[in-house]
């Protein structure tokens, strides 16, 4: 029935339609307000961590690129020293508990000073995780967990080569969004696709699986909404028994020891939009060493966390019109 609609309104309709868009990841992405809160939240941890263990924690996950949602948590890690590998969830979940009950009990404290700490728990998982919540914000906190460093490095890396006002950003998190609060309808209600329980789709799968998007079909890129037409359209036939996806495009499921960059499924013409060393940047500059990896992080968020633009949508004709001629091209 569309097509059968004049050129002319067509292309009023798709204007409409990348206009709610943009409304949309406008509202889900983060405000200067949420920001400056999960900021101060951030540092009352790390402070107050710092101070009862001697431990650094650094921020990873979303909460650093601004790609989390409006009820998305803090993903932190300590960097905890050998001897305390085995013992760190123990006097961390000591610390906050303290911190909770002198919090409850102070009166003398003004409520916007206030951090009340309630739900601590300890998840005895592969990566042991601490979660709390702090002022009705989830903490995840890990340990030496310098993998999560990485992919904010390489999210970053990725957004400044397609640049295009954050498209990279703005993409992951309306993606990201459907995938949490959409896809239960499309699941006979067996709950969405995300999440690390059950074998669901964790963040960085999900990240993983935009990447490739854009590897394949970057050219032809220029909004959100045919990120996620293309997402749907690829993996809802993408063979996942016998394929697995990798940023360098899809691997045999029978061989994952090593990744080719020219390893393609039978059938899939590939743009690879994303030079090779911008896929590898994080995997070359930090591979030498733990101490490296962390100093040299520490220094780009450092150097940029005042200057990393929030992926907030502008809507113009020069921006985000699309016509149909290249609306699901």
């Amino acid at each position: 029935i569309f097509l059968e609609y004049s050129v002319e309104k067509q292309d009023s309709y798709m204007y409409n339609l990348t206009y709610y868009f943009d409304e949309l990841i406008n509202i889900l992405i983060p405000s200067q307000e949420v920001q400056e809160t999960r900021r101060k939240t951030f540092d009352y941890i790390r402070q107050l961590l710092y101070n009862s263990l001697n431990v650094h924690i650094l921020p990873v996950g979303s909460f650093v690129s601004n790609t989390y949602l409006p009820n998305g948590d803090i993903d932190i890690t300590g960097l905890f020293t050998k001897p305390d590998d085995e013992s760190w969830f123990a006097k961390t979940n000591e610390t906050l508990c303290y911190a909770a009950f002198n919090a409850l009990n102070n009166i003398n404290l003004n409520s916007a000073d206030k951090y009340i700490i309630n739900n601590v728990s300890f998840i005895n998982a592969d990566i042991k995780l601490i979660k709390s919540s702090i002022n009705n914000i989830s903490i995840d906190l890990s340990a030496n967990q310098v993998g999560g460093l990485f992919i904010q490095l390489f999210i970053e890396s990725i957004d400044k080569f397609i640049n295009q006002n954050h498209l990279f950003k703005r993409s992951l998190i309306l993606i990201k969004a459907w995938c949490i609060e959409e896809s239960n309808r499309y699941s006979n209600n067996n709950g969405s696709i995300h999440g690390t329980k059950d074998g669901r789709l964790s963040t960085s799968c999900i990240n993983v699986m935009i990447v490739w998007i854009f590897n394949c079909f970057g050219s032809k890129l220029t909004h959100p909404i045919q990120v996620l037409f293309h997402f749907f359209k690829f993996y809802q036939s993408f063979d996942w028994n016998k394929y697995a996806i990798t940023i360098y495009g899809p691997k045999s499921a029978l061989d994952l020891s090593e990744v080719d960059f020219n390893d393609a499924m039978p059938g899939i013409h590939c743009d690879n939009y994303i030079p090779i060393d911008v896929l590898d940047y994080c995997k070359d500059r930090y591979k030498n060493s733990y101490d490296s990896v962390v100093t040299n992080y520490v220094n780009q968020v450092s150097n940029n966390s005042d200057t990393i633009d929030t992926p907030r949508s502008t809507h113009s004709n020069a921006q985000s019109t699309i016509s149909v001629s290249n609306a699901l091209s």
